[in-house]
């Protein structure tokens, strides 16, 4: 028995969302454009390695082609069966077509000619095709990022050094945000916004002061997993 333990499908999703932009001709991040500006910043380097590298990586995104018929892995034939007998030819499809299918026809958007293609196969077929292809994808892509790092620290690759520190993912999705709120009349016109950083004016009436000790300045802390979810405000 041959078995593949993939990653869940919404994993390999967001991931391909991630990615695909490197796939679009009309995209800046598009590989073809990045390779292009490399090359023209790489001319005259004489440094045989680097250019082998630059070489056999642009050769490597261009191995991915979304509109290639052709296999990378493997192909899947298709023939219904009379008496455990094929009543016709097969019909054959490239893992290439059934993984673009999956990407452009069941996931970012609904290829009526591309899912028409691999009917025969269903989504699970085309999903077994598309997560090799997203993760190929990806290597591919930390692998360019890599070597723009190592270009750039070797100062023959101009990208501003915010571009490389920018953050792009969300680390923690637990939102934290200490804050006072203020209510005006809604029957009224609205009075005259607050200057960012002083204290409303006129017409703002804060919502649930603050009882006891506390003053209108401090915030209690978040609550502990272990402390009540409420407050005495």
């Amino acid at each position: 028995m041959f078995v593949q333990d993939l990653p869940p499908e919404e994993q390999v999703e967001s991931a391909a969302a991630r990615v695909r932009p490197l796939l679009l001709e009309k995209e800046v991040v598009f590989y073809g454009t990045v390779f292009k500006a490399i090359g023209f910043f790489l001319r005259g380097d004489g440094h045989a390695g680097r250019g082998e590298h630059f070489e056999r990586l642009r050769a490597a995104w261009r191995a991915i082609d979304p509109r290639g018929t052709g296999l990378h892995a493997y192909n899947m034939q298709v023939a219904p069966l009379q008496d455990g007998q094929p009543e016709a030819a097969a019909s054959s499809v490239a893992d290439n077509q059934l993984a673009f299918a999956w990407l452009y026809g069941d996931v970012v958007h609904h290829d009526l000619e591309r899912l028409a293609a691999t009917g025969i196969a269903g989504v699970r077929e085309r999903y077994r095709a598309a997560a090799p292809l997203v993760c190929r994808v990806m290597i591919h892509t930390v692998s360019t990022l890599r070597f723009v790092e190592l270009l750039a620290s070797n100062g023959l690759l101009p990208v501003p050094r915010a571009a490389l520190d920018a953050g792009v993912v969300v680390t923690d999705p637990l939102m934290r945000q200490h804050a006072r709120v203020f209510v005006a009349d809604p029957d009224v016109d609205p009075p005259r916004l607050p200057v960012p950083g002083q204290a409303p004016g006129a017409g703002w009436t804060l919502l649930l002061p603050p009882t006891g000790p506390r003053t209108a300045d401090q915030v209690p802390d978040v609550p502990g997993p272990t402390a009540p979810t409420g407050s005495s405000d």
